[in-house]
């Protein structure tokens, strides 16, 4: 691999995680293709009251979990003592930051996957409450009740598809994506990469919705954090 590489990342990064770019010969192009939307501490804490007390808490993104500690925030201590499941190592993260002390699968990390693990742990009408996106995936919601388990989704923020989406003005060799929604927003803008750009994706979610917009040679990393993408990058023959 040459010194840098240009690559396209669809969301944006923290100092950090360019800074591990660059020291992986990366040079990160952010353009993002969409935006996040938080609800109002006072709707999600008007959401919770309506429900019943949970037995775990479970959390998708690491933006249900900035949601959730800014009610925190107003409501110090909310929910402590609860167990607490995370899909992903950077919604792990934040939680752990945060002192809470989530379970989550290391191997396959997605809905399915701890959505499984909370079938198996709790019995049959547990209350499981789930911080997400207005427009989540369905798949913990549908194992959670498939396993007979009191599910309740609380919206804690929304995904915005950018209306104006155009490619970089900036050359790139291959570009990123972090979720569906970003995938959505590339297909509706009806940009097109050339065939020799590389296709990376954070995960098998996210690669699939790649492949139903047609695009079938998807690089996805081994897990679902930046630092996997960049290693996968790297790891690419340009």
């Amino acid at each position: 691999m040459r010194a840098y590489v240009p690559v396209w990342f669809t969301r944006p990064l923290s100092g950090d995680e360019v800074r591990l770019a660059r020291a992986n010969g990366i040079e990160p192009i952010v353009h993002p293709l969409i935006a996040i939307q938080f609800e109002p501490v006072s709707g999600i804490t008007e959401q919770a009251l309506k429900l019943p007390d949970p037995d775990a808490v479970l959390f998708t993104s690491r933006n249900a979990v900035d949601a959730f500690l800014a009610c925190r925030v107003a409501r110090p201590g909310w929910l402590a003592g609860k167990p607490v499941f995370a899909v992903g190592e950077r919604t792990a993260a934040r939680l752990t930051e945060a002192g809470l002390n989530p379970i989550f699968p290391t191997t396959r990390q997605d809905g399915t996957e701890v959505a499984t693990i909370i079938v198996n742990t709790f019995a049959e009408g547990a209350v499981i409450w789930h911080f997400c996106a207005k427009n989540k995936r369905p798949e913990a919601e549908q194992i959670i009740q498939q396993g007979k388990l009191n599910y309740h989704s609380i919206t804690s923020y929304s995904t915005i598809l950018l209306d104006k989406v155009a490619m970089p003005e900036e050359p790139f060799e291959a570009v990123v994506f972090y979720s569906p929604s970003a995938v959505q927003a590339f297909v509706n803008s009806g940009v097109k990469v050339a065939p020799d750009i590389q296709v990376v994706s954070i995960g098998r979610t996210t690669a699939q919705a790649l492949r139903d917009a047609g695009i079938s040679n998807v690089t996805i990393a081994d897990r679902p954090s930046t630092e996997s993408l960049i290693k996968a990058i790297s790891e690419l023959q340009f």
